[in-house]
């Protein structure tokens, strides 16, 4: 009886150790969705307190999203990624995406920012960078505030980064992703 259980107790051990030492960049979210950040070339970052979980992939009336994080009661992130390498004017298809996804009310508001291309760069290895604050759809999300925020990356990617809330948003979702520093795509894709 005692045979049986020394290697029981060296497995649990072992188990226990090395998955204190995995850190965050060595986590997966899912297969597919690490192999697609892998793709693209992009960084995702989730916070350290993990407040942010995996949701069952969505699709709504509206879009198909590539993953669905949430931290109840109040936000949920919902993140597209499209390898689009002969967009011309990218702050165009966002534009589009943003007048899709926000209510239709007289007293709606929209207020987009784009970044100058110097930031944009530093901060997110990006081409073009574009954030907006709207008011989402109701039959989007029962959250009453959202925003976008669009990388772009010249011969690679358009990033869709949907920020659902209520509240006070984290000063987290100021650089929840970018681009890594080779910028090359992976021809897989």
């Amino acid at each position: 009886m005692m045979k049986g259980v020394i290697p029981y107790i060296i497995c649990v051990s072992f188990l226990l150790s090395s998955s204190s030492v995995v850190s965050q960049d060595d986590f997966l979210y899912t297969k597919k969705f690490s192999r697609l950040l892998e793709r693209h070339n992009l960084e995702f970052y989730l916070p350290v307190e993990r407040w942010m979980k995996l949701s069952p992939l969505q699709e709504d009336e509206y879009l198909r999203y590539d993953a669905v994080f949430h931290s109840p009661p109040n936000v949920e992130v919902r993140l597209i990624i499209d390898k689009d390498t002969d967009l011309l004017f990218p702050n165009v298809e966002i534009v589009k995406l943003i007048s899709h996804i926000t209510t239709n009310e007289e007293d709606t508001f929209i207020e987009i920012t784009e970044y100058p291309s110097k930031m944009s760069k530093e901060r997110y290895g990006a081409d073009f960078v574009l954030y907006a604050d709207f008011q989402p759809k109701q039959t989007l999300t029962s959250l009453p505030y959202g925003r976008l925020l669009c990388l772009y990356r010249e011969g690679g990617s358009l990033v869709k980064y949907i920020i659902l809330y209520d509240g006070q948003l984290d000063p987290f979702f100021k650089l929840p992703i970018r681009f890594s520093e080779d910028g090359s795509l992976d021809p897989e894709d």
